[in-house]
């Protein structure tokens, strides 16, 4: 067994060896390597590869360093001395040959966005930055990258290497085509520097999804401090501008290192209104991966705000709203009313709204008033988001409406439902089976109210059994008008109508032969809002409908 392992790690080792042969190797001293980026306003000067020219320095294996020659020429994979020449593990080699390709792909694809004039350098070495990589300053026409052995151990697949050093090269391609980036000004870019480089790189590898970790709803808690997340906002900008606008807008921001004047800038190049459709397309979960299309994950930075429309008032001030996120505001709606409700006044500074209402219609860019009916049982409720990009929150803000009530919840005279009535009932099950033909089992509770008139809630868990074998399931909720159609005899009799069935009702009919289920909610909407029945007597204890069933008051 030893003798085979050891046959088996020559081999690995002689392939290896074999493999790195594919690229010329030279020292860095040959190359005549020694990058250093003088002090300045950006920062102290910096000895890029200081550590290899002394000896035994941590994480680099001692003193020196090789660099191999990308095919093209001008970029170059730089590793320890003790890394050896060829390398001398499998795990080394193939790094090597994972950042060439990401630097052949990468480059391939980022030309057509910009320039790549640079030449590139990716230090790989055994030290632990604490991060996958890190790309340096430019400096005399090269880009230098670096990533350590330890900071790449998460990324655990050869697609999320590549993936991180193509991130790593879209540094580069961002400072070479930002003219005005600055590092004294990192915190103020990072936003987008950080996010154009996860973006560039899903672009270079889109199946990848490493991107989509960062994937968040973008929102700006100090200006612009917010990193990678705004990867899929630049992904939409592309999309909906096109590549040739990147470069430009980015050029534009950094004119200036003033916010007030960034947030001009934006404004005047529409990329409030394209921030808003982008949000807008976020939380109606449009957005998609491109290569997966995997949808979007949404995880909201702010919470929602709550407005709950008044009947007697018909004007709703808004709490003040901030810059360059979705603010999300949900409007209630009283159950019982329908409503008019207006775009959002107040202001005249220019700010972008949306609203969907909760049967699916939405109102992108809303700008007109619209007309929502509400429900009889139920609050109905909508959702408006509101973004902007100008330097001071937004304050003053109102949302005008007109509530009208339906007139066709519960129109019945007032107290018509009789008070021995009123209250909780259990029904006993068994007594359901006298009028049937079939065994019946489960739960059924039944609420009776008025408001002002009658009204019943029913929740139920019940299944009806047939001799050949077929069943009904009914399990969930119901709502509906009590409409009293007077006497006759002892007997008082009512009629449901309005009736609403709660979300995630389940009505079916299994047909044992066939092995299939139909679904009944059509026709149990339909037999309930026609259903008659009456009641016999009541006692406070118990009330007896339809002759033989009995219910049990519940007490709390």
């Amino acid at each position: 067994m030893a003798r085979r392992k050891l046959i088996l790690a020559f081999f690995l080792l002689l392939v290896a060896n074999l493999a790195a042969q594919d690229y010329e190797v030279s020292t860095c001293e040959e190359m005549g390597l020694h990058p250093i980026i003088p002090a300045s306003e950006d920062g102290p000067r910096v000895d890029l590869l200081e550590n290899y020219y002394v000896p035994n320095a941590a994480g680099v294996g001692g003193l020196g360093c090789w660099t191999y020659h990308h095919p093209n020429g001008r970029d170059f994979v730089v590793t320890p001395h003790g890394w050896g020449n060829p390398a001398n593990t499998p795990k080394r080699k193939q790094l090597i040959d994972e950042a060439m390709e990401a630097i052949t792909d990468a480059r391939a694809l980022y030309i057509t966005y910009g320039n790549m004039d640079h030449d590139l350098y990716y230090v790989l070495n055994d030290v632990d930055y604490g991060v996958p990589g890190h790309t340096m300053w430019v400096t005399n026409g090269e880009c230098w990258m670096i990533s350590g052995v330890p900071g790449l151990a998460a990324d655990d697949t050869p697609g999320e290497r590549k993936f991180v050093f193509a991130h790593e090269v879209g540094h580069c391609f961002v400072m070479e085509n930002v003219l005005n980036l600055g590092k004294k000004y990192d915190e103020l870019n990072a936003w987008f520097d950080e996010s154009v480089s996860e973006f560039l790189a899903s672009d270079v590898y889109e199946t990848v999804d490493r991107e989509i970790e960062s994937a968040r709803e973008f929102n700006v808690e100090r200006p612009f401090r917010k990193k990678y997340a705004a990867y899929s906002l630049f992904e939409y900008f592309v999309k909906e501008r096109g590549k040739a606008d990147l470069v430009p807008f980015l050029n534009k921001l950094t004119t200036t290192f003033d916010i007030k004047e960034r947030l001009r800038f934006m404004r005047e190049l529409d990329f409030d209104q394209l921030a808003h459709n982008y949000l807008y397309e976020y939380r109606r979960d449009r957005l998609k991966d491109r290569g997966t299309s995997r949808i979007l994950p949404k995880v909201p930075l702010t919470e929602a705000r709550e407005i709950v429309l008044d009947p007697g008032l018909n004007e709703e001030p808004l709490p003040e709203l901030w810059m360059l996120r979705l603010e999300r505001i949900n409007i209630q709606i009283p159950e019982g009313f329908n409503a008019k409700i207006r775009p959002v006044t107040g202001s005249d500074k220019t700010f972008f709204q949306s609203i969907m209402v909760r049967d699916g219609a939405s109102y992108h860019n809303w700008d007109s008033e619209i007309y929502v009916e509400g429900d009889c049982f139920t609050e109905q409720s909508l959702e408006l988001m509101i973004s902007h990009i100008n330097e001071d929150p937004l304050e003053d803000l109102k949302l005008s409406y007109e509530l009208e009530a339906r007139t066709d919840c519960c129109s019945g005279l007032e107290g018509s439902m009789e008070g021995c009535m009123v209250g909780t009932w259990e029904v006993d099950i068994s007594t359901i089976s006298h009028l049937l033909d079939y065994d019946v089992s489960g739960t059924l509770k039944v609420t009776f109210e008025n408001v002002p008139a009658g009204r019943l809630d029913a929740s139920f868990d019940l299944r009806f059994d047939f001799d050949n074998g077929d069943y009904d399931t009914h399990k969930g909720s119901v709502s509906a008008c009590v409409l009293p159609l007077g006497r006759a005899g002892l007997l008082n009799y009512f009629q449901l109508s309005g009736v609403a069935l709660g979300a995630g009702n389940v009505h079916t009919h299994f047909y044992s032969r066939k092995g299939k289920f139909l679904d009944l909610t059509d026709d149990v909407i339909e037999g309930l809002n026609r259903y008659k029945f009456n009641y016999t007597s009541c006692t406070p204890d118990i009330l007896t409908v339809l002759y033989f069933v009995q219910m049990a008051r519940v007490r709390e």
